[in-house]
This record gives structure tokens, sequence and C-alpha cells, in this order.
């Protein structure tokens, strides 16, 4: 059977849908590229036209991520109906629930051998976020929420206290299986000590009263 000539926009998707779904059915170690080639009926000079290695692709699919990412915060950092520390709250909220549909590929970001694409993927995930936030923070300001001069180095800093909660592949499960935010409950006792030194370390950044994050939070579990 001929194969169908496609655009290559269409053609790099479908390659990077395919592999996504395969890392999710079948763990990325346990994917091979003739895996993904198989599935995505090409032959195996098509995957190398665009992507050179496995991790190449897996950076394609955490950069869709990222786009993601960046799409719900904005969406929230937009909405009027919260005040500055439920839309942090909820923007948390929503990419633990994000982390739950994508596990498979999350954890395997999260593993020693793709610490290098770990790292590059953490300071994209850093630039992707800070203008966001950077407004709630603003927003936080102007309510009487937070006192801080420095609300991007504040931001910064949080992003990635906020990255090293979900620091090894077991965090990122746990987190996959119990998203915790706004409800902690049934969480380890090591995830509820990350939690809480999170909220504190975030209010005395930011400059808020001291046990706010969590106020909230129990407020919207009602």
């Amino acid at each position: 059977m001929a194969r169908i000539s496609k655009d290559p926009d269409t053609r790099r998707r479908e390659l990077i849908d395919t592999a996504e779904n395969l890392f999710l059915e079948k763990g990325y170690d346990d994917t091979k590229i003739s895996d993904i080639v198989k599935a995505a009926e090409v032959a195996q000079g098509t995957f190398y036209y665009y992507f050179k290695t496995k991790d190449q692709i897996l950076d394609a699919i955490a950069d869709d991520y990222l786009v993601e990412t960046r799409r719900i915060a904005d969406e929230i950092a937009a909405r009027d109906d919260l005040n500055a520390i439920q839309k942090m709250l909820v923007i948390s909220a929503s990419f633990t629930g994000m982390i739950k549909g994508k596990k498979g590929v999350v954890v395997s970001l999260h593993e020693d051998k793709n610490a290098q694409l770990h790292v590059k993927i953490e300071k994209k995930g850093m630039a992707t976020l800070l203008v966001p936030y950077k407004k709630i923070v603003e927003q936080g300001i102007r309510e009487g929420h937070f006192d801080t001069d420095h609300p991007e180095e504040a931001i910064l800093t949080i992003i990635g206290m906020s990255s090293a909660i979900l620091d090894t592949p077991e965090e990122v499960s746990e987190v996959a299986e119990k998203p915790f935010l706004p409800n902690t409950d049934g969480l380890s006792k090591q995830m509820e000590r990350n939690i809480d030194a999170l909220f504190d370390i975030s209010e005395r950044i930011l400059g808020a009263k001291k046990g706010i994050f969590r106020e909230e939070a129990e407020k919207m579990k009602k």
C-alpha cells in the first residue's frame, strides 16, 4: 500500500500524538522508536526527519504541556471572581489535575536519566508562568494580601520552590493520584509537610499574613 503524503506540520503532529499515547500506555522506557513508527504507520526515516532521538519527541510533548499550562494560567489570572490567593490555589489545582491525565509522561520527565531534559523544561516553565503569576501577585498587592517590592523575583522563587516539591517520580505519582489542592486529605506525611512548607515560605516571600493560604484552601473545600 502506498504511503499517504501529508503536510509536514500534520505529520509531525501525528508523530507527537502517537508517541504521547504510547508513553502513557506503555511507559517511556518501554516504548521504542519502532513502536512509534509502527503505530503512526510511517517509515523509520520519516521519524528521523522530524526527531533525532526519542528524548527529542519527549521534549516536544513537554513543550505542548507548557503551552497548555500557560493557557490555563492566563485564563485563571484574568478571572474577576477570585482574589489573588484563590487564583494561585486554583492554578495549582488545575496543574495537578493535568498531571493526573499525563502521569506516564510527567513521571518519565522526573527520572534521573532525563535530568537534563527536566532542567530545560523547568527553565521554560518559569518563563512560561512568569507573566500570569506576576499579574496575580500585583493583584494581591493591590488587594492588600501581599507586600513585596519585587513581584517578579518573588514569583520566580515560588515557582522554583514548587518544582522542588515534585522533584521525584514518587512525588509526581502521588500528586497524580491525589491532586493536592485545595483538598489535601489522604496525602502522605511527607507531602503534607512539603505543602505546609510551600504555603509558609510563599507567605513570607510575598509578605502575606501567616496561614492565609491554608485558610483560603480550607474555604475552597466547602
